[in-house]
């Protein structure tokens, strides 16, 4: 539609440049998470996978993602840090603790970059049952219902024809199909409603002004509930779209109040971010409708919008625009045994798709037993993820393009009001306060001053050595900048890491400086405000009325036999290898950083010593001392030629032996003034173990006795904090019966996830196999098949074998 009025034309061209603006500056990453089951037992393992998203195609903005679990309180259970693939994607597990009590609980997926736009972050609720649970005395809660009204466009407009969309549900959340009747304060007729779709209804009011309704629900037992509608405003307008087959028609009514002031408006829709149509109403030129061809639009959620001419929003509406594809995989079943520790084999190949990257679930259909209900990948990036709140079985809407599924989906779309940003922010082009930055890799940030000023150190460094539980090893400096920050990048451990850090002054001034560390947001987070957005407590274990309700009663038997039962345990013998004297030694006093050198000396036979360097010159081997008094010639021969030590400390380990006491720095005096019998042990570091500290004439480190009273000299000490890394992925085990038949053969099989593979390969032949044995009691399985492929096709299929 062509734009003539001046004033429209000024804010057109503001709302498209900000728009512009803000879909730069502010791209959104989307998440799917998708977890192998809903409910749980203490003891269980979470197998999960995540795809990242950005503009419908594997996100290549954050390369970390956050996983975290959370109870009903916010209270954090558990968290990892996982790197995205090249396809930005990741998988693992969560083990459950067996001490886990039962509760709602939320696994919540999303990169650091998300936190700044808190409603895009992953929530998956679940339940988990925990030993706790069959002490509980379950009472039946009575529902308590509520309904929430929603004007098509935003407002009820006295004066015009207005739709209004509703949902009633219970205090969880859930879905009811009930009827009523609205009525007026002015008239004795009533308009009847009725929910026709997951607690979802649409009904039409020709409101007057200062007109007001309400809402009566009838109960199943009798009851009469009442409900107020939104207040009536007595100007405006309202905006009503069609969504048809191949066009949107947007059709926009004011009132009579006042009327003048709505003549010219501004029509904007936008998708993602992405402008997608514009367009002028004029009311005085009979200009107050427009249609939107789909062709060529984008799936997902389109944004339709009215303007007046100062720019202000007036009226706005959601619609789902169905310009999707799904590639379906086509499934063979090649062998199928739905008996005891049967053997199933399925293959499945799909074509057009481009570096697919797919993961492949089989779970007994004892525990699901359903398709076309749970959130997909699908239902995930076009839908869910640009929705406020809980969504209530959205895999139906792509289950297929009817007529009869597109409505009920813009039947949900009428009762959602959330959108991405706040259009008068955009207008005037506010920035937003972002918080937290795009992260790439795991580094280390943080600011040098000097000791107990705020004084800034500008020409220094920081030296770090890094020692992380899967034997990483990193030794690097960090320069600071001229305002005395400095960052370590690029850093790549997994689990756990020790971190050694010293700060330097390069001008050589006697004072200790002082690092600090800005902590990374893994190693701060305690508790979370994404909690379990629903109920998912449904099994009655106490009846054990089948038999997923009696395999989680079987589960927790076995987690606490003493809640449960008697039960026998078998003899056991624990052997264990019994620590050398100076292991003991080490694992008392030594840090991880300190631990490998050449010698390690026990200091427990040099009682009668004159001083510590007699005994040291009697176990070092190349090890000289002349005098003995304040070490001054101290050497080893292996560096003969070189100079003795330095009473200059900068320069010790240049010139000469570095020397650590308690793993702090020290001149060599310090040693001199130790008793023998003050010293627990004593490592040597001579050539590539001294190296990591400058050492380039060897080290020696010695350790006092606990409860020694040593003086603490001067130091440039070595400060230690503990980082978090990279999560390690475990491997699903999937028994094979065919080849080990005596598995677990005194054992009931109860394995609710049959198999899980995050990152299926294809074999030699270009098809996809899998192959799993089914457990002792179910009698049908549910495979689930999803992916995403280099350039965004969303892959999909699910099935029921039985």
């Amino acid at each position: 539609m062509k734009i003539n009025s001046d004033d429209n034309i000024v804010i057109a061209e503001r709302i498209a440049n900000n728009l512009q603006h803000w879909n730069n500056n502010y791209p959104q990453e989307k998440v799917f998470l998708q977890i192998d089951k809903k409910q749980y037992v203490a003891g269980d393992e979470i197998w999960f996978k995540a795809w990242c998203t950005f503009n419908g195609k594997p996100s290549f903005l954050s390369r970390i993602l956050y996983i975290d679990v959370v109870n009903s309180k916010g209270d954090l259970i558990e968290k990892k840090m996982l790197r995205l693939d090249s396809l930005s994607t990741a998988n693992g597990s969560i083990l459950l603790d067996k001490k886990i009590i039962s509760d709602n609980y939320s696994i919540n997926a999303y990169t650091l970059w998300m936190l700044n736009f808190p409603d895009y972050v992953t929530r998956k609720s679940f339940y988990l049952y925990g030993t706790d649970y069959i002490k509980k005395i379950k009472t039946s809660i009575q529902p308590q219902f509520k309904i929430n009204f929603f004007p098509e466009g935003g407002q009820l407009i006295a004066g015009v024809k207005n739709r209004v969309a509703f949902s009633i549900t219970d205090q969880f959340g859930q879905p009811y199909n009930f009827s009523g009747t609205i009525n007026s304060n002015n008239t004795a007729a009533t308009v009847p409603f009725v929910a026709t779709h997951n607690g979802m209804g649409v009904f039409e009011i020709e409101p007057t002004e200062k007109e007001k309704f309400t809402a009566s629900l009838k109960m199943p037992n009798g009851a009469q509930l009442t409900f107020q509608l939104p207040t009536v405003q007595s100007e405006g307008v309202n905006l009503t779209i069609q969504n048809t087959k191949n066009r949107f028609f947007a059709l926009a009514n004011r009132g009579e109040t006042n009327k003048e002031k709505y003549n010219k408006l501004l029509l904007v829709a936008h998708i993602s971010g992405q402008l997608v149509y514009m367009g002028e109403f004029d009311f005085d030129e009979g200009k107050a409708a427009a249609a939107i061809q789909k062709k060529n639009l984008p799936a997902g959620i389109i944004h339709f919008t009215l303007f007046d001419t100062t720019g202000k929003p007036l009226a706005e509406r959601i619609a789902f625009c169905d310009n999707y594809s799904i590639k379906k995989p086509t499934i063979q079943i090649q062998e199928k045994d739905l008996n005891k520790r049967g053997k199933n084999n399925i293959s499945f190949l799909i074509d057009s798709v481009n570096q697919a990257n797919m993961s492949v679930l089989v779970k007994s259909g004892m525990i699901d037993g359903t398709i076309g209900l749970d959130e997909s990948i699908a239902s995930k990036f076009l839908l869910t993820s640009d929705i406020k709140g809980n969504i209530i079985n959205p895999g139906y809407y792509f289950t297929n393009k009817a007529d009869s599924t597109l409505q009920n989906l813009d039947l949900l779309l009428m009762t959602q009001g959330w959108r991405k940003f706040n259009w008068n922010d955009v207008v005037a082009q506010k920035e937003m306060n972002l918080k937290y930055p795009i992260e790439s890799n795991i580094n280390i940030k943080g600011k040098v001053t000097k000791s107990d000023r705020k004084e800034v150190i500008k020409d220094g460094k920081v030296s770090f050595i890094i020692r992380g539980e899967d034997s990483t090893k990193i030794l690097a400096d960090a320069y600071l900048t001229d305002k005395g920050e400095f960052i370590l990048d690029s850093l790549n451990f997994r689990q756990k890491a020790s971190v050694f850090y010293e700060g330097q002054n390069n001008k050589k001034e006697k004072l200790i400086v002082d690092v600090h560390i800005y902590p990374n947001y893994i190693d701060t987070l305690k508790k979370s405000s994404f909690t379990s957005l629903e109920n998912l407590d449904t099994a009655d274990i106490s009846n054990r009325n089948n038999l997923f309700t009696q395999s989680i009663y079987n589960q927790l038997a076995t987690v606490d036999t003493l809640s449960f039962g008697v039960a026998n345990l078998a003899e056991v013998t624990v052997r264990t290898k019994k620590l050398s004297k100076i292991d003991s030694l080490q694992k008392e006093y030594v840090s991880p950083i300190f631990e490998y050198s050449d010698n390690t000396i026990d200091f427990s036979q040099a009682k009668g010593m004159i001083n510590i360097w007699q005994y040291l010159q009697m176990q070092i081997p190349g090890f000289e001392v002349e005098p003995f008094q304040g070490g001054a010639s101290a050497r080893f021969t292996r560096f003969d030629g070189a100079a003795g030590i330095s009473e200059d400390i900068a320069n010790v380990g240049v010139d000469g032996i570095m020397f650590m006491l308690n793993e702090i720095q020290v001149d060599a005096v310090f040693i001199d003034n130790i008793l023998p019998e003050d010293v627990a042990l004593v490592k040597v570091y001579k050539g590539n173990t001294a190296f990591p500290w400058g050492a380039s004439r060897g080290m020696i480190a010695v350790y006092t006795k606990k409860g020694a009273n040593v003086q603490s000299g001067y130091s440039k000490a070595f400060s230690k904090i503990d980082m978090q890394g990279y999560a390690v992925n475990r491997e699903f085990f999937s028994p094979n019966y065919q080849k080990y038949p005596d598995l677990n053969k005194n054992l009931t099989d109860k394995r609710q996830t049959l198999y899980w593979n995050p990152n299926l390969k294809k074999d030699k032949h270009g098809n996809y196999q899998v192959t799993f044995f089914n457990n002792d009691i179910s009698k049908s399985y549910k495979l689930v098949i999803q992916g995403i492929d280099k350039n965004g096709q969303l892959i999909f299929a699910e099935q029921i074998i039985q």
